[in-house]
């Protein structure tokens, strides 16, 4: 019996340290960084992957304190109380912030921690996962870059403020207005006036589709607003449909009204004196 027992305990020691070996191996050669620490925030493990994120060996890291080896300037101070709070609370946190490589680099990574405790539930240190996320990172910026360019680059199409005749500036109307639109195309035309010493602006309304009271209230303050910025504001292009409207809602853009672009620009160009434009024989 006794030699039978002593059997079974060497299977299951040898057992067990195969699994180790197994464990260590895949610890070490995991795809994502792994690091222990102690309860004093030094480091007790350190993977081999963890030495390609940070750039430091295995050795070099072992004993050091997080905060003196991969932390940037601007965390170490708030790094400690960061790591009380999952010592206290026992949590599993994530956290993406930037860290420091060996060599001054600036990476952005992705932490996963967990809390290690014993079989007496005593906390015995932290396991973090670490995953180098900087080019994907960098990715992310660059496309919300380019949205707010598009996002920028659509309200200037669709907002747009012409110099159509020195000190006239025209604004084509095109499509719906809606009350965020009419906004920024007040913002847009104050501004045109204010840098283009604008002596007048025409509104020119040919190609929009719908105006409704408010939006026609907006742009009656826009008529008022550029007034008192020195310049007179025309519509042009008014349609039957928007005139309609107008009347029913009693309405007043209190501006001279014209039916076509080229008469609102014609009339603009005699008050300021300069050459009205004639049409090209052909």
């Amino acid at each position: 019996m006794s030699e039978q027992r002593d059997e079974v305990i060497r299977r299951l020691e040898e057992e067990l340290a195969h699994a180790r070996r197994k464990l260590a191996l895949l610890y070490h050669h995991a795809p994502v960084g792994v690091i222990e620490w102690d309860g004093n925030f030094r480091v007790t493990e350190w993977n081999a992957t963890t030495e390609e994120i940070f750039g430091y060996s295995r050795s070099e890291a072992l004993g050091k304190f997080g905060p003196e080896l991969i932390v940037g300037d601007d965390l170490k101070p708030h790094i400690q109380a960061y790591w009380e709070s999952i010592l206290d609370q026992r949590m599993t946190a994530r956290t993406v912030n930037e860290n420091v490589r060996k060599d001054g680099r600036i990476i952005v990574c992705e932490w996963h921690n967990a809390v290690l405790a014993d079989t007496d539930g005593e906390v015995v240190g932290v396991t973090s996962l670490i995953f180098d996320i900087t080019e994907r990172h960098k990715a992310e910026q660059d496309l919300r870059q380019r949205e707010r360019e598009q996002a920028a680059t659509i309200d200037q199409l669709s907002t747009p403020v012409l110099d159509l005749w020195d000190g006239v500036l025209v604004v084509p109307i095109l499509g719906a207005v809606d009350e965020g639109r009419a906004g920024r195309m007040t913002e847009a035309l104050l501004q045109a006036i204010v840098d283009r010493s604008a002596g007048y602006t025409i509104l020119d309304l040919t190609g929009a589709d719908a105006v409704d009271s408010s939006i026609a209230n907006h742009l009656g303050r826009l008529v008022r607003a550029a007034r008192l910025l020195g310049a007179t504001c025309l519509i042009s292009g008014l349609g039957p449909g928007v005139a309609r409207m107008l009347t029913e809602h009693g309405v007043e853009l209190d501006a001279q009204s014209f039916g076509s672009l080229r008469a609102a620009l014609a009339y603009a160009l005699m008050a300021t004196g300069s050459r009205t434009p004639q049409r090209r024989r052909g």
